[in-house]
């Protein structure tokens, strides 16, 4: 599991406000985590 994937399971269990994710932080999480993945994909081309 990426680090980023990780850090968005960690902070869903997170009770709120500190879990609190607004949508477009969530967003910007997966994003990142397509992002890592489209880079490591090339990587591996």
């Amino acid at each position: 599991m990426s680090a980023l994937a990780f850090s968005l399971k960690t902070l869903q269990a997170l009770p709120a406000p500190h879990g609190a994710l607004t949508d477009h932080l969530l967003h910007a999480i997966a994003a990142l985590i397509i992002a890592e993945g489209v880079v490591a994909a090339r990587g591996a081309a």
